[in-house]
């Protein structure tokens, strides 16, 4: 018989890898999706630039608040190793941010740079909240944390329809895309069919 304890001490010790696993699986999904699309030029009318610096501001602030989480810890805890579990996430929260805040400098070339940029802001800010959530867990286990809980299934549940919403989008631009290739490649096959007409005439 599963026992409870053991899967939520599991998913403790490995919610590093499973952010890192869902950034990686939803980015692989989007772009298989619609590869045409985010391998296409940025227009300048799209306004990807001012977008852009606004992620890497909002980057800049949870790097610096994870910073200061990983210092306090460091410096207040006793035993640094009892927190390796939230020190394990923090370390991917760092990473997802510093990575969104140095791919502003290329954002304005393809769509996926973009769409990395994106995906990658909203998985450290995850991060972040799972590492406050395992901290109270660790750190004073008497606290409920039923509404971090709580916060955290609402939080996953908004993502998830915010990228079902965003697959569903991108199925119905390439559904569109496909059928306006189909319909040049029909007008094209009638015009060739013109011109021979033409020319038996």
């Amino acid at each position: 018989m599963i026992n409870p304890v053991d899967v939520g001490l599991l998913i403790k010790n490995y919610a590093w890898l499973t952010v890192l696993i869902l950034f990686v699986v939803e980015v692989f999904a989007v772009v298989k999706i619609n590869r045409h699309y985010y391998s296409e030029i940025v227009p300048r009318e799209d306004r990807v630039g001012e977008m852009s610096e606004q992620f890497r501001t909002h980057a800049l602030t949870f790097a610096g608040m994870t910073f200061t989480v990983i210092a306090l810890l460091v410096a207040l805890a006793e035993d640094p190793g009892e927190f390796v579990d939230v020190l394990q996430v923090l370390a991917v929260a760092i990473a997802l941010l510093f990575f969104t805040y140095e791919v502003s400098e290329v954002t304005e070339t393809r769509r996926y740079w973009f769409m990395l940029q994106e995906k990658a802001l909203g998985y450290g800010f995850l991060s972040l909240f799972i590492a406050v959530i395992i901290l109270y867990l660790d750190a004073i286990p008497e606290v409920n944390g039923l509404v971090l809980i709580i916060g955290f299934v609402l939080v996953a549940g908004i993502r998830y329809s915010t990228v079902k919403r965003q697959f569903n989008i991108l199925r119905r631009r390439k559904k569109k895309e496909q059928e306006s290739r189909d319909q040049e490649s029909n007008d094209d096959e009638e015009g060739s069919e013109v011109v021979r007409d033409e020319q038996t005439a």
